[in-house]
């Protein structure tokens, strides 16, 4: 084995190991040689992370056999260590923990086939010894029967002898403890009965036909349950031979049997850790695969299955806020109240993460039996939980997928059940999503465009329409928004609510963003040199272009290499975009405005919808959000909505902010908005998005008709 070791973080670990089983076993390592040999199979199971199979986990449990490390104790706290070696080594990845898990039942493996082998050895000198001893009893005088007979008397492992049909003839103080019967008691009894009913058949097959009957074996070794005389089960590593005359007629059977029930103990225990969560005690992420593939393995063609994806909505602030040992009880309450759930319906639950559970519905009918599940693992979670005299409030979001079988692996429906929860966590948390192939079709192309949209970009794809912005006062053309198109190769032309939104997540906005800019600011440009008062350009600038780039320096830019006076720029900004994360994009406005560009606030009322802070930003407009313009956009009038819209414009103009109209597609519109004091309007009524040059067009001609003034 190949022993490697990487970074402070399993020195740290390996100091603890060392630790922990320093007592647990008879060493004859020293205590330096001990930690070099521990740090070598911490690195080993480190290095083995990077394939997704590796013996490293057998050669370890192996290696800790031989270097006598084979206390119960000693492997329990090597397994619960080791469990950290990922956190260690920085991959916290589900992929990673996946395969720790299965190292880990390696390690389990490999020590319990390394001692295994290690009693098969033992065994073997003691039956020579015996063998031995018997053979010498036969041919030897007296003195030499005594000596054998002291030593089948004195001998660690249980032995019997017994006749050809099972009954025992001799049985050694051995057996009769490790039955808990009296030795007396033993002679003339049956073999078999001490055996499990469920492996009496097999030993007997074994004696009776292999050994004492047809022959064909003289020594049988076999590993079956025994019974003790108070009712328990335990386990032996079970000898057997024959003993044949001088004819070479089987004449006696012997057996041998060490009891191996704590290292079958030891192993089932070490099964759990593998597969279970240590803080909740449900199912982990390993054994929740081992379960998902066993139901679609045996499910009917026509068979259906549900799985819940359940994610606790702001669990991070309760660790943030109260400490970690405050969530980690409200997850170990969370996880009774899933099992509750679950196990009365027939249902399977695992926790996946820390605060993410998967429950897994064999059989379903229909999607309807997976989302009344969910609304109860919803209600379970709603009721209130103290922890450390703290009353928290719990709610969780829940995506599902119901499906057929058929068809289905583990990977893909956890990964679709997964992106499902996000969809309920966007509409708002408290609630469940099920999965639509449609929205995860639109889901899939997003990631796709968000993929794509670098290349794109170098490809220029992109490209800018213009959409009027008009006085409400006179009709005249005071700028014009610049927005973004894709003219997809494959798909044509997208609208930015498709890829926008992925671009602001992935970062592509910031070099989209700079893109729009600078062409922006070109077309303007050409406006600009055929007017003395030309139209502005308006442009939109997300949150992470304030954040993450330097938009002052690609303002600044754009205007010095296309000529355009700073007047002529204008830069939209949502409010969210500019309060969500104020000092940053407070300072980059201020240095925009001394620039003399101007800033508008877009989607004014969506969010805080505070008119006070904006007397501290330098703000120059704001563009009122739908919710304002419901009121304006129906035939009959709205008075609340009117005097809503009115006093929002009374108070801008009090601090010296225009209001901008978004959406007007009437006459009617732009009259109503007109006699209410707004200042801009923008809409199909006024003209479509489209080309730039057809607004030095729509500059010259104005609307004439007197469709907007009042």
């Amino acid at each position: 084995m190949r022993l490697h070791a990487d970074g402070g973080g399993l020195e740290s670990l390996v100091r603890r190991w060392a630790g922990a089983v320093d007592h647990t076993s008879h060493l004859e390592v020293r205590a330096p040689d001990l930690h070099r040999l521990l740090l070598g199979f911490a690195g080993h199971l480190a290095e083995a992370l990077e394939h997704e199979y590796s013996d490293a986990g057998l050669e370890v449990g192996a290696e800790l056999v031989a270097a006598g490390l084979t206390g119960p104790d000693a492997l329990n706290a090597s397994v619960t260590l080791l469990a950290e070696v990922p956190e260690c080594v920085g991959r916290v990845d589900a992929v990673s923990r996946r395969r720790m898990a299965a190292l880990l039942g390696g390690v389990a493996a490999g020590f319990a086939r390394a001692l295994h082998e290690r009693t098969l050895a033992e065994q073997a000198r003691v039956r020579e010894r015996a063998f031995s001893a018997l053979a010498l009893a036969e041919r030897s005088a007296l003195d030499n029967r005594n000596r054998a007979r002291a030593m089948f008397d004195a001998a660690g492992v249980a032995v019997a002898v017994s006749d050809l049909r099972g009954v025992l003839v001799e049985a050694n103080p051995a057996l009769a403890e490790m039955l808990g019967v009296p030795r007396a008691e033993l002679v003339g009894r049956a073999l078999f009965e001490f055996f499990h009913p469920d492996d009496v058949a097999a030993v007997r097959r074994e004696v009776l036909e292999r050994l004492a009957v047809a022959g064909r074996r003289d020594k049988v070794r076999v590993e079956k349950r025994f019974l003790r005389q108070d009712g328990t089960v335990g386990w032996t590593m079970l000898s057997l031979a024959v003993v044949r005359d001088e004819q070479g007629e089987p004449e006696y059977v012997i057996a041998i049997g060490e009891d191996v029930t704590d290292r079958h103990q030891l192993q089932r225990e070490l099964q759990h850790q593998a597969h279970h969560d240590p803080l909740t005690g449900l199912p982990n992420r390993a054994l929740l695969y081992d379960r998902l593939s066993e139901v679609l393995v045996s499910a009917t063609p026509s068979g259906r299955i549900g799985v819940c994806y359940v994610d606790l909505d702001e669990f991070k602030m309760v660790n943030d806020t109260l400490g970690h040992h405050v969530g980690d009880q409200l997850l170990v309450t969370v996880s009774e109240r899933l099992r509750r759930c679950v196990n009365g319906a027939g249902h399977f639950v695992a926790r996946v993460g820390g605060d993410e559970f998967v429950v897994v519905m064999a059989g379903t009918r229909a999607p309807e039996e997976a989302t009344a599940l969910a609304d109860d693992l919803l209600s379970a979670l709603s009721e209130p939980v103290t922890v450390d005299g703290h009353q928290l409030s719990v709610s969780a979001s829940v995506g599902i997928v119901e499906r057929p079988a058929t068809g289905t692996d583990p990977d893909e429906i956890l990964r679709t059940a997964d992106a499902t929860l996000y969809w309920a966590k966007a509409d708002g948390r408290n609630r469940w999503a099920i999965f639509d192939a449609r929205r995860g079709a639109e889901q899939t192309l997003r990631y796709d465009l968000a993929n794509q949209l670098p290349a794109a970009l170098a490809r220029q794809e992109f490209f800018l329409e213009y959409q009027p912005l008009v006085s409400l006062d006179d009709g005249s053309l005071r700028g014009a928004e610049a927005l973004v198109r894709w003219r997809h190769p494959e798909r044509g032309v997208l609208s930015p609510n498709l890829f926008i939104p992925t671009a602001e997540q992935s970062g592509n906005i910031v070099s989209l963003g700079r893109w729009v800019l600078r062409e922006a600011c070109e077309k303007a440009a050409l406006w600009q040199s055929e007017r003395a008062d030309p139209a502005y350009v308006s442009v939109n600038v997300s949150a992470r272009q304030c954040t993450e780039g330097d938009l002052v320096a690609d303002v600044v830019d754009a205007l010095k290499d296309t000529g355009l006076e700073p007047a002529n720029l204008q830069l939209e900004l949502t409010e969210s975009a500019v309060m969500r994360s104020y000092d940053r994009p407070v300072e980059v406005l201020r240095r925009l405005a001394e620039l003399g560009v101007r800033i508008v606030i877009d989607d004014f009322g969506i969010g805080y919808s505070n008119l006070a802070y904006l007397r501290n930003l330098p703000v120059h407009g704001l563009k009122l959000a739908g919710s304002f313009m419901a009121g304006i956009r129906t035939p009959e009038a709205d008075v609340v909505g009117e005097r809503i819209v009115e006093s929002v414009v009374t108070l801008a103009h009090a601090v010296g902010i225009s209001v901008t109209a978004e959406g007007v597609e009437t006459a009617d519109q732009a009259y109503r908005l007109a006699a209410l004091g707004v200042d801009l309007g923008q809409g199909w009524h006024f003209g479509r998005p489209g080309r730039p040059d057809r607004i030095p067009v729509f500059e010259r001609d104005g609307i004439h008709d007197g469709r907007v003034l009042p």
